[in-house]
C-alpha cells in the first residue's frame, strides 16, 4: 500500500476543509434565498388581494347603500307615510309598513325596518314592535347634520355578532326635521361574493378594547365566551366563510396574529398551511367597525416549495462529493506546485533582505540630512512668523479698509480685520462681487486704468472719496499698484472712514442753507416793512375820505358809486399791506392762550366750503392737547392759506388730513435743526395727497411773490404768509413732499407757560362817529394824515392841534400850552418817534392820555408782535369811523 507523506495529508486538510466550508455555505445560501423569495412571493400576493377585498367591499357596500337609498327616497317621498309619521300614528304606519317590509325582507333582504325621533330615539319598529322607544345605540345622530335628501349610512356590528349595513333617510315637512326612516341589511352576500372572486376565507373579529357598546359586547361574550372553540385573546369571534373553525386553527391564528399584528404571517394547522393578514373594516366616516382577517391556503405551494428544496440540496450534496473528491485526486499535484513556489519565494526573501540592508544604509544618510534641513527651516518659519505676526499687528491695528485684489481676476488676495469685521474673510472671492453689490461686472469706478504706467509698471498712487453700495459708508480711498509675492502687480487700496466728515460737511451745507434762508427773510421783512409804512400812509387818505364822503346824504348816485369803487380798491389794497406785515413779522398779534383743537373744529365748515366736496377733510387731533400763545386771526389765516394751497394741489379730489399733538424734540433733532431749542412742543400737521412738490420748488416754497401758477391766479403771497405769522409766533415750519404722493407742511409752536394775554387792537368798523369837546394834538410827518385826522374830529367837536414831528408837537405845547386831553401820534417820525414823544409830554402832563397810530412799529412798542401793556394803537389806514369810536372808548375810561 502507497503511503502518503504527512506534508501531503497537511497540504490536502488545509485544502480541502475550505472548499467544503464554501460548498456548505452556498448550500445553505441557496436553501435562505429559496425562502426568502417565497415568503417574497406571499407577502406579494397577500397584500395584492388585501387592496382588491378591500375594494371590492367597498364597491359592494356603495352598490347595496345606493339600491337601499332608492328604496328610502321611494317610500320616504310617500305624502301620506310623512302624513302618519307627522302625527306620530304608529297604527298606520303599521298598516302600511309591515307589508313593505315582509315584501322586503323576501326581495333585498332587508332584515329591519325603523321610524326614528329627531332624536335617534325609535318610534316604531317593523320587525320588533315590542321595542318601540329604545336608541339605536350603533349610530348617534346629529340633528344638526341633517339635511333634506341627504343620506346617512355605515357598516355596524349587530347586538348577535352581525354586520349590517344601516342606512337613515331624513324625513322633513315644511322645512322642519321630522325624523328618520332606517332600514339595514347583512352584509353575508357581499363576503361570499370576495371569496368566490378573490379565493380566499375572511374571518371578522370584533375588538374587546374598541367595541364600544358593553351590551353586544357582553352577548357576544356570553355566546362565545372562553369555552368557545372560536376564543380569541384579543378579539370577538363574529362570522367566518370557513365552514368550520378547528380549536387547533384558532389557537394557531391566535399565536400568528399575536406575534405579527397587523403584518402578514404564516401559520401551520390541522396539515394545512395558511398565509394571512388582519385589516381593520373602516366607515367613510372613519368609525371602526370590525376587523377582516383574510386567510389565503398556501399548503400545494409550500409542497412545491420543499420538494424544490430537498431536489436542489441532493444535487449540492452531489456536485460537493465530486469536487471534493477531485481536489483530493488532485493534491500531490498542487503540492510539487508549492513546494517550488516555495522554493522560489525563499529566494525573492533573501535577496529583499540585501535590497533592505542598502536601503537602511541609505536612509540613515538622508534622515541626518533632512533633520538638519528641518531645523533650518523651522528656524527661517520663526523667524516669517514673527514677522507675519508684525505685520498682521500692523494691518489690523489700522482704523482703516486694507485689502489687496488680483488686477486681472479681481481675487482678493488679503484683507485685514477691519475690512473682515464688515464683509466677512472674503480671501479668495471676487471684489466687486463681494465689496459691492448690483454688479454684473467689473464696477465702472475702478481704478486699475490709473495705476500703471505706460510701460506696465506701478505708477502713483490714486486718492479718490467713494460711498460703498453694501454698508453706505463713506471712504477716502488710497489706491496704489504694488508686486505680490509671486510677481504678479496686484492692487492695494487703503479705505479710511469718512462718514463723520461727510456729516459735518451736510451739517455744514444745511447750516449755511437755514442761515441764508433766515437772511434772505429778514432782508425781505425789512423791505416789505418799510413799503407797508408808505403804503399806509398813502392808503389813509383814500379810505379816510372815501368814508366821510360816503355819510354825506347828497351825494349823487353815480358819485357815490365812484367813491364806493374807491373804498373797496383801498381796502383790497390795505389787505395786501397786511399780508406783507405777516411775511416782515412786523404785525401787531392779538396774543392769548388758545387751543388749536378748538380753533379746527371752528374752521372746518368754513374749509368744506372753500375747498370744494370732492376733497375730504379728516381730523386726527390729540384729546389733552396743550395749549399754546396766539393771535386767533392769524392762526386762522394759517389754517386757510395751508387748506387753499392743499386745494390747488388736488384737481381731481383728493384727501385733506389735519392733524394735532404735543411732541418733545430732543437733542439729537434740533442738531439737525439748530434754530429750535429742544422741548416740549404742540405740532400741527397739513397733509394732502395731490401731485407733490418738485424739488426745485421746494428750495423757493416761502419766498415770496413767488408762484408756480397762471399769471392773475395768485400772489404768491400765500405760503410767505404763513411762514411769516409762525416765525412771529415763535415757531417752526417744515415741508416735506414726495412726487405722486402727496405733501406735508409741520408746524410746532411752543407750549403756552402762562395764561395772560395781550391787549387787543381793535380794528371793527364803527357805523356812527361819536364826537366829543376834547382837546387832541396830531402828530405825524404825512401832511394828508393830519388834514384826515383834522377833517375827521373837527366837525365832530374836538379842538385840534397840528405837528408835522415830534419837536413841533413839543414846542408848540411849551410855546402856546394848550391844555391837551389826547396825544394822536404816528410811530414812526423822522427825528424823535411817537414813543419817546409820548414819554416827554406824559413827563408833563401825567394825566394826558395817547393813541398811537402806525402802520409799521420797528419794535417801538411792540415786542415780537405783542404790544406793551398799556399802550394803545390803531393801526393804519385809518377808518374815521374806528377812530372816533377809539377815541372815545379811551377818554370815556
Amino acid at each position: 500500500m502507497k503511503t502518503v507523506p504527512d506534508e501531503t495529508k497537511s497540504i490536502r486538510r488545509r485544502i480541502l476543509i475550505p472548499v467544503g466550508v464554501v460548498l456548505i455555505s452556498l448550500l445553505v445560501l441557496l436553501m435562505v434565498s429559496l425562502a426568502w423569495l417565497q415568503q417574497k412571493h406571499i407577502n406579494t400576493s397577500v397584500d395584492r388581494q388585501v387592496h382588491a377585498a378591500r375594494k371590492l367591499f367597498s364597491s359592494s357596500m356603495a352598490h347595496n347603500a345606493l339600491l337601499m337609498d332608492n328604496l328610502l327616497r321611494i317610500y320616504g317621498e310617500n305624502p301620506g307615510i310623512i302624513q302618519a309619521f307627522r302625527d306620530r300614528d304608529r297604527n298606520r304606519l303599521a298598516q302600511v309598513y309591515n307589508h313593505i317590509y315582509r315584501q322586503l325582507r323576501n326581495d333585498a333582504a332587508i332584515t329591519s325596518f325603523a321610524f326614528l325621533e329627531a332624536d335617534g330615539k325609535v318610534f316604531y319598529r317593523s320587525h320588533q314592535p315590542e321595542k318601540h322607544g329604545d336608541y339605536l345605540y350603533h349610530f348617534r345622530l346629529k340633528p344638526e347634520a341633517a339635511r333634506p335628501g341627504k343620506i346617512f349610512s355605515k357598516v355596524v356590528v349587530g347586538v348577535r355578532g352581525n354586520l349590517k349595513l344601516r342606512v337613515f333617510y331624513p324625513l322633513y315637512h315644511e322645512g322642519k326635521l321630522l325624523g328618520y326612516l332606517a332600514h339595514a341589511k347583512g352584509i353575508d352576500a357581499i363576503t361570499g361574493n370576495i371569496k368566490q372572486v378573490l379565493g380566499v376565507d375572511l374571518i371578522f373579529l370584533a375588538r374587546k378594547t374598541i367595541l364600544q357598546n358593553n351590551q353586544i359586547r357582553e352577548r357576544l361574550g356570553t355566546a362565545r365566551g372562553a369555552g368557545s372553540a372560536y376564543t380569541f385573546s384579543d378579539y370577538i369571534f363574529l362570522a367566518s366563510t370557513l365552514d368550520r373553525l378547528s380549536p387547533t386553527m384558532v389557537k394557531a391564528l391566535n399565536r400568528a396574529m399575536a406575534k405579527r399584528p397587523n403584518q402578514i404571517f404564516t401559520f401551520k394547522a390541522d396539515n394545512q398551511v395558511y398565509a394571512g393578514k388582519t385589516i381593520p373594516l373602516i366607515n367613510p366616516d372613519d368609525s371602526y367597525i370590525s376587523d377582516i382577517v383574510l386567510l389565503n391556503d398556501i399548503t400545494d405551494e409550500t409542497a412545491r416549495l420543499y420538494r424544490l428544496t430537498g431536489v436542489l440540496a441532493a444535487f449540492s450534496v452531489l456536485m460537493g462529493g465530486l469536487l471534493f473528491l477531485f481536489f483530493y485526486r488532485h493534491a500531490s499535484r498542487i503540492q510539487d506546485r508549492l513546494v517550488t513556489a516555495r522554493a522560489k519565494l525563499q529566494d525573492e526573501i533573501e535577496e529583499r533582505k540585501k535590497v533592505e540592508r542598502s536601503l537602511h544604509e541609505v536612509n540613515t544618510t538622508l534622515a541626518q540630512r533632512i533633520d538638519e534641513r528641518t531645523r533650518a527651516l523651522q528656524q527661517a518659519n520663526r523667524e516669517l512668523q514673527a514677522s507675519t505676526a508684525r505685520f498682521q499687528t500692523v494691518m489690523d491695528s489700522l482704523d482703516a479698509l486694507v485689502y489687496v485684489a488680483d488686477m486681472e481676476t479681481y481675487e482678493i488676495l488679503f484683507i485685514n480685520r477691519y475690512g473682515a469685521e464688515i464683509w466677512g474673510d472674503i480671501t479668495g472671492k471676487i471684489c466687486w462681487q463681494t465689496l459691492q453689490s448690483g454688479q454684473d461686472g467689473p464696477c465702472e469706478f475702478c481704478t486699475n486704468k490709473y495705476l500703471l504706467n505706460e510701460d506696465g509698471t506701478p505708477g502713483p498712487t490714486h486718492v479718490w472719496e467713494h460711498q460703498n453700495l453694501v454698508t453706505g459708508d463713506w471712504f477716502e480711498c488710497r489706491d496704489q499698484a504694488i508686486h505680490w509675492t509671486d510677481g504678479r502687480i496686484v492692487r492695494m487700496e487703503i479705505a479710511t472712514d469718512i462718514n463723520r466728515r461727510k456729516q459735518d460737511e451736510e451739517e455744514k451745507k444745511s447750516l449755511q442753507s437755514q442761515l441764508f434762508q433766515a437772511q434772505k427773510m429778514e432782508s425781505i421783512g425789512r423791505f416789505t416793512g418799510g413799503i407797508a409804512h408808505d403804503f399806509n400812509n398813502f392808503l389813509t387818505p383814500v379810505v379816510g375820505y372815501s368814508e366821510l364822503l360816503l355819510m354825506r346824504r347828497d351825494l349823487d348816485p353815480a358819485v357815490k358809486k365812484s367813491i364806493e369803487s374807491i373804498q373797496s380798491a383801498g381796502r383790497k389794497a390795505s389787505h395786501l399791506v397786511e399780508q406783507l406785515l405777516a411775511l416782515s413779522r412786523r404785525q401787531i398779534l392779538h396774543m392769548e392762550t388758545v387751543n388749536l383743537n378748538t380753533i379746527l373744529h371752528d374752521m372746518t365748515r368754513i374749509l368744506s366750503r372753500i375747498i370744494g366736496e370732492d376733497i375730504s377733510i379728516e381730523l386726527c387731533i390729540q384729546d389733552d392737547l396743550g395749549p399754546i400763545k396766539g393771535d386767533t386771526g392769524q392762526l386762522e389765516q394759517v389754517i386757510m392759506n395751508l387748506a387753499v394751497n392743499a386745494r390747488d394741489a388736488l384737481p381731481e379730489g383728493g384727501k385733506l388730513i389735519f392733524e394735532t399733538g404735543t411732541v418733545v424734540l430732543d437733542e439729537n433733532y434740533t442738531s439737525r435743526h439748530p434754530e429750535i431749542s429742544p422741548g416740549t412742543y404742540t405740532m400741527f400737521c397739513v397733509t394732502d395727497t395731490g401731485k407733490g412738490i418738485p424739488r426745485e420748488v421746494l428750495e423757493r416754497i416761502f419766498d415770496p411773490f413767488f408762484t408756480t401758477k397762471q399769471q392773475g391766479k395768485g400772489t404768491g403771497l400765500g405760503l410767505a404768509t404763513v411762514y411769516g405769522i409762525v416765525k412771529q409766533h415763535k415757531g417752526h415750519i417744515f415741508v416735506y413732499s414726495e412726487p405722486e404722493i402727496g405733501t406735508t407742511f409741520k408746524i410746532y409752536f411752543p407750549l403756552a407757560s402762562e395764561e395772560t394775554d395781550s391787549p387787543g387792537v381793535s380794528v371793527q368798523e364803527k357805523k356812527s362817529m361819536p364826537g366829543g369837546r376834547e382837546t387832541i394834538l396830531v402828530v405825524d410827518d404825512e401832511e394828508s394824515v393830519r388834514q384826515l385826522l383834522a377833517d375827521t374830529l373837527t366837525p365832530i367837536g374836538y379842538t385840534i392841534f397840528e405837528a408835522a414831528t415830534g419837536e413841533e408837537a413839543v414846542e408848540l405845547v411849551q410855546t402856546k400850552a394848550p391844555d391837551v386831553d389826547l396825544l394822536l401820534t404816528d410811530v414812526i417820525m423822522p427825528g424823535m418817534n411817537g414813543k419817546e414823544l409820548a414819554s416827554r409830554l406824559q413827563a408833563v402832563y401825567p394825566h394826558l392820555k395817547v393813541l398811537f397810530i402806525s402802520g409799521y412799529t420797528d419794535n417801538l412798542i411792540v415786542k415780537q408782535g405783542i404790544l406793551e401793556p398799556g399802550i394803545q394803537l390803531l393801526s393804519k389806514p385809518v377808518i374815521p369811523s374806528v377812530l372816533t369810536a377809539r377815541i372815545r372808548e379811551i377818554m370815556d375810561r
